[in-house]
C-alpha cells in the first residue's frame, strides 16, 4: 500500500483512524490529556500539547477503547508521537526479554 508521499506503509498491521480522549500516566507527574488519532494492534500516534515532557516509556489510558498499556516512543513531532504498546512489566522484574527483543527490533541491533 502506497501513501500520499508515495512511500509504501511500514506498519505491519493496518491501521484505523480514531479521534479518542486518552491519559497519558507517569508516575510522579500529573496526567496529561492526548487525543489517540491512529491506532493499530501494535501501536498509536498521539497528538499531545508538550511531546517533550514525555519520558521514553509511560502509560496510556483510553477508556472508549479499553485500552490501558504501556507504551515507548518511536517518533516525534512538533505535537503529536508515534509509540509502540509494550507489556507491561511485573513489579519484581526491571525488564522482560520481550520488550528488550521489541527494543532492539526498532533500532535494528541483534
Amino acid at each position: 500500500m502506497t501513501d500520499a508521499s508515495g512511500q509504501g506503509e511500514r506498519r505491519q498491521f493496518g491501521r484505523r483512524q480514531e479521534n479518542a480522549h486518552g491519559w497519558i500516566v507517569v508516575e510522579g507527574r500529573p496526567r496529561q490529556s492526548c487525543i489517540v488519532r491512529d491506532i493499530s494492534r501494535s501501536g498509536a500516534r498521539l497528538d499531545v500539547d508538550q511531546p517533550n515532557w514525555l519520558p521514553f516509556r509511560f502509560r496510556l489510558i483510553v477508556d472508549s477503547s479499553g485500552i490501558d498499556t504501556d507504551c515507548e516512543i518511536r517518533h516525534q513531532q512538533k505535537a503529536s508521537v508515534g509509540v509502540l504498546f509494550v507489556a507491561r512489566e511485573s513489579a519484581g522484574a526491571s525488564s522482560s526479554m520481550a520488550s528488550v527483543d521489541e527494543r532492539d527490533r526498532w533500532t535494528g541491533r541483534k
